[in-house]
């Protein structure tokens, strides 16, 4: 599995008149950062209002041998409200799929929000979205500074969605029982 992190956060420059660009600079490697996609993929850069409605998109193409992909949206002042998310992947999905088929091969990454009056960046936090199997995805935040974090990080991450599976499986048969109907993460 790999992942697309972002090597530097999504920030908004305003431009000359009613629009401007959201950029940011993007790797896509393992989960140590040691080695990095090698085949040509697609890229989709897609700026979304916090209720997940998309705004804006571009599509970029990661060439193999690449290390890093610049990704600029340029964007209208004028026909959005904020605050905006970015979300960078592979593919125009709501969650990355583990479980069923087909298997996300590539984690996107989704940007804490963000507004675009002024020059303004996010912070260092990227948040994954995964599906795993109910009504709503499993969201996990993720520090993107270089940490030792990042070695451990994946076995977090499974062990957090392991214990979710297993307690929603618990719930659901719950639920059927004594009526318990809302499960939120």
């Amino acid at each position: 599995m790999q992942y697309i992190r972002f090597l530097k956060s999504p920030r908004f420059k305003a431009g000359r008149h009613r629009d401007g660009i959201i950029s940011t600079l993007i790797t896509v490697c393992s989960d140590l950062g040691e080695s990095f996609m090698v085949r040509d993929s697609p890229i989709i850069g897609i700026v979304r209002h916090c209720n997940g409605a998309e705004i804006f998109r571009k599509e970029f193409l990661w060439k193999s041998g690449m290390r890093t992909l610049q990704i600029n949206i340029t964007v209208d002042r004028a026909s959005y409200c904020e605050p905006m998310i970015l979300q960078v992947s592979t593919d125009d999905v709501a969650a990355d799929q583990l479980f069923l088929e087909p298997k996300t091969t590539v984690l996107s990454v989704w940007s804490p929000p963000f507004g675009l009056s002024h020059e303004t960046g996010t912070e260092f936090l990227v948040e994954r979205r995964l599906d795993i199997g109910c009504e709503t995805y499993f969201a996990v935040w993720e520090e993107t500074r270089d940490s030792i974090a990042r070695h451990i990080w994946v076995k977090c991450l499974l062990n957090c969605i392991y214990n979710s599976c297993c307690l929603t499986a618990c719930l659901v048969d719950i639920g059927r029982r004594y009526s318990i109907i809302n499960v939120s993460y």
